[in-house]
């Protein structure tokens, strides 16, 4: 008999799929910096004429924030990569800062938001002197290079970590690979054996090949 799913009974032979056991998470949270600038975006263009629909500048800037959080490297590894021949056009839109910044200006002059003008424009500067601040890395940048640093303290330990897309496993590796605090002099090309690099949907292709890896989960998609 079995009880998963209400299947009733199987077939001679088959066993029943046992219940995954139960796991532990351990979850951090950083960058809440952005995190209030994009909170602020939002609660200006809800109140603004048309509400968020209308005030779709705003709402990008706080997309572009959001993204900008969840950089596993700094702004100028995103340049770098957004500076190769095969970035869509699309892609270099959605991380140019002063493009969205000049649409908020823009919004700003021929629709505006009322009261909500200097609260709009202390959040503009705000946002900009994060930009400049994660140029060499962001705070989600330094926390996941301290999860892979761990790895260098014990050889016969390895960490995979699964990003949401291929774009922030290629700038994370772009990062990592330069990354000098590594404890006891390590590098990258030293620990690279160890270190396991994979994109959400090819997960479970490789889960075989990552038995007793400490899985670090970059982002949640």
């Amino acid at each position: 008999p079995s009880t998963a799913g209400g299947v009733g009974l199987l077939s001679e032979g088959v066993q029943e799929t046992q219940p995954p056991a139960p796991r532990e998470f351990d979850v951090h949270i950083v960058d809440a910096d952005a995190a209030k600038a994009a909170n602020r975006f939002m609660h200006i263009a809800n109140t603004a004429p048309g509400g968020k629909e209308g005030a779709r500048p705003l709402v990008e800037a706080a997309s572009f924030l959001s993204r900008l959080a969840a950089l596993p490297s700094g702004v100028r590894h995103l340049s770098e990569h957004l500076a190769d021949l095969d970035v869509s056009v699309r892609t270099r839109a959605a991380f140019d800062w002063p493009g969205h910044m000049g649409a908020v200006l823009e919004f700003d002059r021929n629709v505006g938001v009322g009261d909500n003008r200097p609260a709009l424009m202390e959040c503009l500067d705000r946002s900009s002197r994060l930009f400049a601040n994660y140029h060499e890395a962001t705070p989600f940048a330094h926390k996941l290079a301290s999860l892979v640093a761990t790895v260098a303290t014990s050889k016969k330990r390895s960490v995979a970590i699964v990003f949401t897309n291929a774009l922030y496993l290629r700038l994370a590796e772009r990062f990592l690979v330069g990354y000098g605090q590594y404890p006891e002099g390590a590098t990258y090309d030293s620990l690279h054996e160890r270190i396991h690099l994979l994109s959400a949907p090819h997960l479970e292709d490789h889960l075989e090949e990552l038995q007793g890896s400490t899985l670090v989960f970059a982002g949640l998609n």
